[in-house]
């Protein structure tokens, strides 16, 4: 009497969850422009403002909108009434704001009389 040796293929793909996992966005997905909702903005702002407070760069404007959590669109309405840092141009032709100028430009509205 032969003994047949049984053989389980490994299951394929990831496993599956029952409950519904929440990512959190990464600066790469700022950079691109995908939606996000307000909590995931948020958390990201927190996070890439935490880290980028110990440097000086330029940061790019997608970013700066969600670390200040405005629209675009009216940073580049304060900026043409002079409410706000201008834009720098990089090396590479893409525009962003010198996150010292920023931080400059909180701590002067922060401390503004009302």
């Amino acid at each position: 009497m032969l003994k047949r040796r049984l053989e389980f293929a490994p299951p394929v793909g990831p496993p599956i969850s029952t409950a519904r996992q929440r990512s959190r966005p990464s600066a790469a997905s700022i950079e691109r422009g995908i939606r996000m909702n307000n909590r995931q903005r948020r958390i990201l702002a927190q996070q890439i403002g935490q880290f980028l407070a110990q440097r000086q760069r330029v940061v790019s404007i997608p970013l700066t909108s969600a670390m200040l959590e405005m629209e675009v669109s009216h940073l580049q309405c304060l900026e043409r009434k002079g409410l706000f840092p201008t834009r720098i141009r990089r090396a590479d032709g893409s525009r962003g704001y010198d996150l010292s100028e920023i931080h400059q430009w909180l701590q002067d509205v922060s401390h503004a009389p009302r």
